[in-house]
C-alpha cells in the first residue's frame, strides 16, 4: 500500500483525479435536481395545477415511490451499459 500520506495532500491527490470529479459533478447535479424539485412541488401543486396544499403530501409521495420503482432499472442497465453511460443519461 505504500507510506501513508497527510491529509492535505490526499485531498490535492483526489481532486486532481479526473475520474472522481466526474462522479462528483453528476452525483451533485442529480442531488441538486431533486431538491430544487422538493422544494418547488408545493408552489408547483397548489398553484399550477390547482391542487389543495394535502396533495403536495401525495405528489411527494409519488415521486419516491417512482424513484424506488425505478432502482432495479437502473440496476439492471449498469450490467448492461458503461457508467459512463449512464452518467450521460442521468
Amino acid at each position: 500500500l505504500g507510506e501513508p500520506i497527510g491529509a492535505l495532500e490526499g485531498v490535492r491527490i483526489t481532486l486532481r483525479n479526473r475520474q472522481f470529479i466526474v462522479v462528483f459533478v453528476s452525483t451533485l447535479f442529480v442531488h441538486l435536481a431533486y431538491q430544487m424539485l422538493l422544494a418547488n412541488l408545493p408552489y408547483f401543486v397548489t398553484l399550477v395545477i390547482g391542487r389543495g396544499e394535502a396533495d403536495v403530501g401525495i405528489f411527494q409521495g409519488v415521486l419516491i415511490l417512482m424513484m424506488a420503482a425505478t432502482g432495479p432499472l437502473w440496476a439492471l442497465w449498469d450490467r448492461r451499459l458503461s457508467q459512463r453511460k449512464l452518467l450521460m443519461i442521468s
